[in-house]
């Protein structure tokens, strides 16, 4: 059958219309690890929390979804030993490495003590070791971590790391960003009936909505406080 010319020239145009979108919605890849059978979180900005699949699991424990690996908010996590590359996309219009100088990377080197690199407005959570440079081990949590503004190495430990800065987010600081994070840590303390001392925030994610996603934990226990755009605490999920 012979298709009008009119319709066929519109068919052309519609399919030359979608290109576009898929160029936007690139799939990209990530390795997360859990180490010791904690959970990690992997940052990636602007995630398409449905689009994330298990590309191959490099543990020889379990990667199952919903038990070893999820997502949450912009991260995808992994626990129970389960280390694995995952495929995603970042939301339409976002970039998945958090956008311009926000990511970057950092090479950080031990020569046997402990040594410090400095990341201004640094997010703990989106820190991923992508190149290890060393003969010795660079274990997260043994011989390289992350604490305020800084990535670590110890013990001979020498890599290359990736990360994104934090934006308009709440950091260590004073003023209300400081207040909502006493609060988070208050309300953790009342609900899981833990002292305060006990409680550690390991990451912020900066929400579509304008909340603000505080990660908090203790020794048992770890959750998400949610703080509203005025900074008041809104609710606390227990994972």
């Amino acid at each position: 059958m012979r298709i009008p010319g009119p319709f066929l020239a519109l068919a052309c145009l519609l399919s030359l219309a979608v290109v576009p979108s898929r160029a936007a919605a690139q799939t990209q890849t990530i390795n997360c690890e859990s180490e010791n059978e904690k959970r990690r979180d992997c940052y990636v900005g602007g995630l398409d929390q449905g689009s994330v699949s298990l590309d191959k699991q490099l543990s020889s424990a379990s990667c199952s979804k919903g038990y070893s690996w999820g997502t949450s908010s912009n991260n995808i996590w992994v626990s129970r030993g389960c280390r694995a590359r995952f495929s995603y996309r970042a939301r339409s219009g976002q970039s998945s490495s958090g956008g311009g100088s926000r990511y970057g990377q950092i090479t950080c080197e031990s020569r046997g003590s402990r040594h410090e690199c400095y990341v201004a407005d640094l997010e703990p959570s989106s820190v991923t070791m992508e190149e290890k440079l060393s003969e010795s081990s660079c274990i997260q949590g043994r011989s390289w971590g992350t604490s305020q503004n800084k990535i670590w190495v110890s013990d001979g430990c020498r890599a290359r790391f990736a990360y994104v800065k934090r934006s308009g987010g709440y950091n260590s600081g004073g003023g209300s960003s400081g207040s909502a994070r006493q609060a988070c840590i208050e309300r953790a303390a009342r609900e899981w009936t833990v002292t305060q001392e006990n409680l550690e925030i390991t990451g912020t994610n900066r929400l579509d909505n304008g909340e603000t996603e505080i990660l908090i934990k203790s020794k048992r226990t770890q959750g998400s406080c949610f703080v509203d755009s005025n900074g008041r605490v809104r609710k606390l999920s227990t994972w």
